[in-house]
């Protein structure tokens, strides 16, 4: 809940728990492992975005801040 409304759940978070549950019936694990990836994820994407989105105007500064904590870095996973 947000603000105390309950938040609907986008087609592509609803694809990919669907994706989960069949990979988890059918008993693939390689498949059910990559799809909560992608579910964790996109779940990640919309908590960043609601919570950007709620935030005032950032600085230059703020935005230069962010940006190099979002960076990948070098040798690490992109």
């Amino acid at each position: 809940m947000t603000n105390g409304k309950r938040r609907g759940i986008s087609p592509e978070l609803a694809s990919l728990r669907g994706k989960v549950a069949m990979a988890v019936t059918r008993g693939r694990r390689d498949e059910e492992i990559q799809y909560r990836q992608e579910l964790k994820a996109a779940l990640l994407e919309q908590r960043i975005q609601e919570t950007v989105a709620s935030w005032p105007p950032l600085t230059p500064a703020m935005r230069t801040k962010l940006a190099a904590l979002l960076a990948p870095v070098a040798g690490g996973a992109e």
